[in-house]
């Protein structure tokens, strides 16, 4: 067994394969206004814009031809758990410029799980994702949604849209299911057997709106689409809104709320928006693939899978205690991976690659126990500055002393296994064979010590960097790692 120790300062299952779905109020229609109900009719072809209400609808073949709308109405004052409109249909086909829409059909203003209560913030709503400027909570399921999304204090929330496809649905037009300026997204629940086409399907937040005042972006609804095949090359965004009052403000956005594509067929899940709730119960999964996404673990979620691949600058950010078993990870192309330093993370295989980072939330240890660990040349485990903050510590200097302004403790270095410049002998700590301690920080601008890492590992490649530096006036921390061989020509530092 090698044991590589740096101290501060040293001088150097499938997943939903079938619902139970909300009791929804069966309905009756007739696009294409010709006296025989929809249901009874091969082919439903819609020319105009037309309109449903809330409740449930049958078809064989329905078709959205090109110019045309399908409006999905929402009831909020229902007392039914799915409030918008869900189809059933043998096949679906949305043609290029055409659309299904649910924009604007949730919660009125200022009504919904999601609001704030409180508008003299002029806050965006929520649903999936947080709306901007003190935003109101998320609620609903993000593998089950079927929420109104929450209106603001000018506009209405996205509305809700259920389909259920035996057969294709081939999209190349634009199901939605937008907020308005301000409000939240809606929901998208999707199931079928087969998806193609190149449209979109979409729950955005509405971005900035104004009365007498302006309402800053709404958050993001929530989308799930389950499929056995599928050929889509299109668009699934579920954004916060976004936008700026002008020159001179910064530009806003809602937070994102939850896109999943989920293949039922090798029990997948491909994300660029989601979250792992614990109200959708324990996740058991094949494969996550995540690209151009932050996505969280949340508190006391639990998630198993064979693999996850981290892609295209995503995060994926732990927040508290959660339960994540996952074979094989892989960290690429700038993304990363944060953890709370609380969560069970258990791994086989982790590599770190094309300019990624595993890190740690501050002042929490970031512990791996992975037998197999590979950090290419420009990839980093780094705790740079997570470590006790301004004048924190056991290794920080004395605070300044008006009866001895000599004494200069701003300009004092903070000591952990060396001794911080201008600090006393005896200010170092901890144990030079188990490091496991924080850096401590100075008086001095906004000091931070380096955090601590802790790795037990089988295999550890190093090609990369390992690091727990402090800051200007702030202690290295600690680096402790267990494996029984360590390889590579990259470097470690507790400077």
């Amino acid at each position: 067994m090698n044991n590589l120790i740096l101290r501060g300062l040293l001088c150097f299952g499938i997943l939903y394969s079938c619902f139970i779905s909300p009791q929804v109020f069966a309905a009756s229609s007739d696009l294409n206004d010709n006296g025989t109900p929809d249901s009874l009719e091969n082919e439903v072809l819609v020319l105009i814009n037309k309109t449903l209400p809330a409740g449930e609808y049958t078809f064989n073949n329905l078709i959205i031809s090109s110019s045309s709308i399908l409006t999905l109405e929402g009831d909020s004052e229902s007392t039914e758990v799915f409030k918008g409109v869900k189809i059933n249909a043998n096949n679906l086909v949305v043609e290029v410029g055409g659309g299904i829409s649910a924009d604007r059909k949730g919660y009125s203003h200022g009504t919904g799980p999601g609001n704030t209560g409180n508008f003299s913030f002029q806050s965006g709503a929520s649903y999936g994702g947080v709306g901007a400027s003190f935003g109101g909570t998320i609620y609903g399921s993000a593998t089950r949604p079927v929420d109104l999304g929450t209106g603001s204090g000018t506009n209405f929330g996205g509305g809700a849209i259920h389909l259920v496809v035996q057969n294709n649905i081939l999209n190349n037009g634009v199901v939605s299911a937008d907020g308005g300026g301000s409000a939240s997204g809606g929901s998208l629940l999707v199931e079928t057997n087969q998806l193609s086409g190149s449209g979109e399907f979409r729950a955005k937040g509405g971005g900035y709106s104004s009365t007498s005042v302006y309402y800053s972006p709404g958050g993001g609804g929530r989308i799930a689409i389950y499929y056995s095949t599928s050929t889509f090359s299109g668009v699934v965004s579920a954004g916060g809104g976004c936008g700026s009052l002008g020159m001179g403000y910064p530009f806003v956005c809602g937070g994102a709320g939850t896109a999943g594509l989920f293949d039922r067929t090798d029990n997948t899940l491909k994300t660029n928006g989601w979250r792992f709730q614990k109200n959708d119960g324990a996740f058991v999964l094949n494969k996550i693939f995540i690209t151009s996404a932050s996505v969280d673990v949340e508190k006391d979620a639990s998630v198993t899978a064979t693999e996850i691949t981290l892609d295209e600058g995503s995060s994926l950010n732990f927040i508290d205690t959660a339960v994540f078993n996952v074979n094989q990870v892989f960290i690429n192309n700038n993304s990363s991976l944060v953890s709370s330093g609380k969560e069970n993370f258990s791994a086989q295989n982790l590599v770190v690659a094309g300019g990624s980072t595993v890190t740690v939330l501050s002042q929490n240890t970031l512990k791996l126990v992975i037998p197999n660990i590979n950090i290419s040349s420009d990839s980093f485990i780094t705790v740079d500055q997570k470590g006790y903050e301004l004048g924190g510590g056991p290794g920080a200097p004395l605070p300044y002393d008006p009866e001895n302004p000599s004494s200069n403790a701003y300009l004092m270095g903070a000591s952990h296994g060396g001794i911080g410049v201008g600090n006393t002998a005896t200010s170092t700590y901890g144990s030079e064979t188990e490091p496991v301690d924080f850096g401590s920080a100075g008086h001095g601008g906004n000091a931070k010590g380096g955090g601590a890492i802790r790795i037990i590992s089988e295999n550890f490649v190093n090609n990369g960097t390992v690091s727990a530096n402090g800051s200007a006036n702030g202690s290295g921390g600690s680096i402790y790692i267990s494996s029984e061989s360590i390889t590579g020509v990259g470097t470690f530092s507790a400077n």
